[in-house]
């Protein structure tokens, strides 16, 4: 196994506990209204609301804090222009999004908006923003991916039993099934009729086959695995690492794995009491972007190094535009008001900026 260390000076990094939120999030409510009503105001500038271009833009995934069911979805188009806040509410007729955006994933028509802790999923017209449904009954809802026969979604359940991986049908958005897997399971990769699910509280991640849809192995790796994707012909595993709080830190790292599931290049992340998170694809498949320590760093997949790609960004959601590769960083909040989403070119340099909902945290790009 070819081992990789990166040597990386220590960083003192400010962290919120669970109370210290709550307080932020009391403290903020009224403000949070204000805000609401602010850029419910501006988006109330274009009277017609319901036929904006959405063909070409930025679909925003706002957060929203935990328990408040202030998540929103906004829109900016491609060419600029004012940032339209809470396009569902306004194409809806007053329609609430949901509490906790966690992710979006678009086909060719439809946007699914997962709402972690409403326990649903939210079906939208892609282009037209209109409600075409919801898929409910969930239980933590995270992630989907789009497979070879369906579309794929990672489900924690809860926090004290293992997860599962529901198939979903792509055409009539109907539960075809589920897969129990590990705890806490995340960010899927469907690759070559296989799913990919990283257990976020083990060490494992377990594979499953599309045809039949069943459990096919588990592959051990790292601490705490976040996401797999496929980069460069192979799968690659972004770890975590154990966080401080468990009282047992462990560092994060990349593995690559082969076809059976061994380990053969390790990247470690040496950097003292911070975790990465939150991981998305180059358009080409060479890079993965990632957020290490409110940085946007980023795995070479060809060369197998790491290194930083924008340095104080401040960063708490990510995403890539496919069309060019420009990196579009949610930036961090206090959950309580209204965060900035940044856009950079592929070589990290800043091309615009714009005010956007609370913990804006997944994209989508139309077309």
């Amino acid at each position: 196994m070819n081992i990789k260390t990166m040597n990386i000076k220590t960083m003192n990094i400010k962290t919120m506990n669970t109370r210290t939120k709550w307080k932020a999030l009391q403290s903020g409510l009224w403000m949070a209204v204000l805000l609401s009503g602010f850029w419910g105001c501006i988006a109330g500038e274009n009277p017609d609301l319901e036929n904006l271009p959405y063909e070409q833009g930025y679909v925003i995934g706002n957060e929203g804090a935990f328990g408040s069911s202030n998540a929103s979805i906004g829109f900016r188009s491609l060419t600029g222009g004012i940032y339209q806040a809470d396009v569902v509410g306004a194409v809806n007729q007053g329609l609430i999004t949901g509490d906790v955006l966690q992710s979006l994933f678009a086909n060719d028509s439809l946007l699914f908006a997962v709402l972690n802790n409403s326990n649903r999923i939210l079906l939208l017209d892609r282009y037209r923003m209109e409600y075409k449904g919801e898929i409910g009954n969930l239980a933590l809802p995270r992630y989907l991916v789009q497979g070879q026969q369906a579309l794929y979604l990672s489900e924690w359940v809860n926090f004290s039993v293992n997860g599962r991986v529901h198939k979903i049908n792509s055409e009539t958005a109907q539960l075809e099934g589920s897969v129990e897997v590990g705890a806490l399971p995340e960010h899927l990769l469907a690759y070559q009729g296989k799913i990919y699910v990283p257990n976020s509280y083990e060490n494992t991640v377990s594979v499953l086959t599309e045809v039949p849809f069943a459990k096919a192995a588990d592959y051990i790796v790292g601490d705490y695995p976040q996401a797999c994707l496929a980069l460069n012909g192979s799968v690659w595993v972004l770890n975590g690492g154990k966080p401080d709080w468990t009282g047992a830190f462990s560092y994060g790292s990349w593995m690559k794995l082969d076809e059976q599931g061994q380990v053969v290049t390790e990247i470690s992340l040496n950097q003292a009491q911070v975790n990465p998170n939150r991981v998305v694809a180059s358009p080409d498949g060479r890079f993965a972007y990632f957020i290490f320590g409110g940085d946007v760093w980023f795995l070479d997949a060809y060369l197998e190094t790491v290194g930083v790609l924008i340095s104080g960004a401040n960063a708490y959601g990510l995403g890539v535009d496919s069309r060019n590769g420009d990196v579009l960083v949610g930036e961090s909040g206090d959950f309580s008001s209204a965060s900035d989403v940044a856009i950079y070119n592929a070589q990290g340099q800043l091309q615009n900026r714009f005010k956007a909902g609370i913990a804006p945290s997944s994209f989508a790009v139309n077309p």
